[in-house]
């Protein structure tokens, strides 16, 4: 043994001293997540990942209004903790996550039935991507590093109870890069971006209870079935949802989602505790040609969903190569969806597997389509264009329409100022398709503008209806309608040219409630048909 002596101990101290530098730069590299707080340890404290900072949260170290810096990229544990509502022992007012210094990731593993991220019952978090220091406003990705065949989810806002009494209540997500877990178009293990759901660690698909007042914006999600999949349950459903803005899909085989945003038991009256999707930008399918099970789908409305608002969305590039449909818009509830207001809508490029002549749940491309009853409803100043696309043709003169209400219990109430377009190459192209007679009977169908190239203005009393003049015959509506080739800037941008005069640009029916355009710009009211 060596003893160290008044000659040797100063070496010692040195030695010491460089050790604990060098532990301590360590431990600060790899310690990428920053908490201050207001009660109890209101450090700054650093954790290696978030989940470790929502253990601590949890335990109470720390409390009141927290602000959590995330200040490099981690990567967090599969059974990642899941933050809990402020309760004994945690004590937090508000919680919010930011990126900061630069552009990170907070990095998961693919659990199967858990996600990267898990509020369960947690309220008033904020997740905001946005550093404004960082050029950009999704500075902040969250996602899985490498993909698999696993049920997962990117982020989840859970109730942590069945009836309402634990919801995860004023929570936002927004400005972040969502990356999920999926293979390729092909893999239908079921994916979700954000998913709203009861907290389980072996289901992510149960419904949730009484959410309330969650808002999802301008995030960019990918590579995943569901971008925003939000399931609420029977007599306890999500109230005050908002789905703002989010970029869904990025148009390639790896990248895509097969549906973009579904909402079920998302609301139990109509009035302002109803949700809200708007200003979101949709593509989801197969952009090639490659088979896979599911539906492609841009937004559906599930059951028990009263007075959702449903504008300004851009919906396009929705795919379904081979056997199935795909749709812009989907109305499928079982149960009672009443107040739907559907309006200022971009839909174009519905391209769904061309197999029958007649509805099929194995083919067609419907702009907006109803399998579910829905009362109430408002389709107003929409813009549709169904086109002849590449996709499996196994029959001739397949169906298509802008609009299929498909099943009785739908009750139109308006359907003024629409562009129909449907150029599909196929004389069961329809600007309007409906099988029951008062599903449009008893509303206010005005100043649309149907147009078609090889099929049919409308099917209605099972007839159908070549012309405008056949449609105004026989439905009794539609006296100010027209029938015009829409100028359109071009196939993928369905404004109005405005140096091109047309009858689009007058007549426009007053009395839809909508007095903004798509861009937000003041509606010049009757001398404007689409805004």
């Amino acid at each position: 043994m060596r003893i160290l002596t008044r000659k040797t101990m100063p070496y010692f101290r040195i030695i010491v001293l460089l050790f604990t530098i060098i532990l301590t730069s360590v431990i600060k590299l790899s310690a990428q997540v920053s908490v201050t707080a207001t009660v109890g340890t209101l450090g700054p404290t650093t954790y290696t990942t978030l989940s470790a900072s929502f253990a601590a949260i949890n335990s109470g170290t720390h409390g009141g209004v927290i602000n959590i810096n995330i200040t490099g990229n981690t990567t967090e544990p599969g059974a990642t903790t899941a933050l809990l509502r402020s309760a004994t022992p945690s004590t937090y007012t508000s919680i919010t996550v930011k990126p900061s210094g630069g552009n990170w990731s907070i990095n998961g593993t693919a659990t199967a039935n858990r996600a990267i991220v898990e509020l369960a019952g947690a309220d008033n978090v904020t997740i905001d991507g946005d550093d404004p220091a960082t050029a950009g406003t999704r500075n902040l990705t969250i996602g899985f590093a490498t993909a698999a065949n696993t049920i997962s989810a990117v982020v989840r806002v859970s109730s942590n109870s069945t009836t309402g009494s634990d919801g995860a209540d004023n929570n936002t997500i927004r400005n972040c890069n969502l990356i999920g877990p999926r293979t390729a178009v092909t893999d239908v293990t079921i994916t979700y971006g954000i998913n709203m759901s009861n907290y389980s660690t072996t289901n992510l698909s149960n419904g949730g209870a009484t959410s309330v007042n969650n808002s999802f914006d301008n995030n960019y999600i990918t590579r995943c079935n569901n971008a925003i999949h939000c399931l609420g349950l029977t007599g306890v459903p999500h109230t005050s949802l908002k789905i703002k803005n989010n970029v869904i899909g990025d148009g390639t085989a790896g990248g895509n989602v097969i549906r973009g945003i579904l909402l079920s038991f998302a609301s139990s009256a109509i009035g302002a505790t109803a949700p809200i999707v708007s200003g979101n930008d949709i593509q989801a399918g197969d952009p090639g040609n490659t088979n896979y099970l599911g539906q492609a789908i841009g937004i559906e409305v599930g059951n028990n969903t009263f007075g959702i608002q449903i504008f300004n969305n851009n919906i396009h590039n929705i795919r379904k190569p081979a056997n199935g449909y795909a749709i812009g818009i989907l109305v499928s509830g079982a149960g009672t969806a009443d107040g739907i207001s559907i309006y200022n809508n971009f839909i174009r490029d519905i391209a769904g597997a061309q197999q029958s002549t007649t509805y099929a749940t194995n083919s067609g491309s419907y702009g907006i389509l109803f399998t579910g009853g829905a009362t109430n409803v408002s389709i107003n100043h929409n813009t549709i264009l169904l086109q002849s696309s590449n996709v499996t043709q196994t029959v001739a003169n397949y169906l298509s329409a802008c609009i299929n209400t498909n099943v009785n219990g739908v009750r139109i109430v308006s359907m003024q100022n629409n562009i129909l377009l449907n150029t599909d190459a196929s004389t069961n192209a329809y600007c309007v398709y409906t099988t029951n007679n008062p599903n449009i009977s008893g509303g206010t169908i005005n100043n649309n503008d149907y147009y078609v190239s090889s099929g049919k203005i409308g099917f209605y009393n099972a007839l159908t209806h070549t012309t405008l003049a056949a449609w105004r015959t026989a439905t009794g509506k539609d006296g100010n309608g027209y029938n015009v080739n829409p100028n359109f800037i071009s196939a993928t941008d369905l404004h109005l040219i405005p140096s091109i005069g047309s009858l689009l640009e007058s007549g426009g029916a007053t009395g839809t409630g909508v007095t903004l355009d798509i861009d937000g710009q003041t509606r010049p009211g009757p001398t404007n048909v689409n805004g």
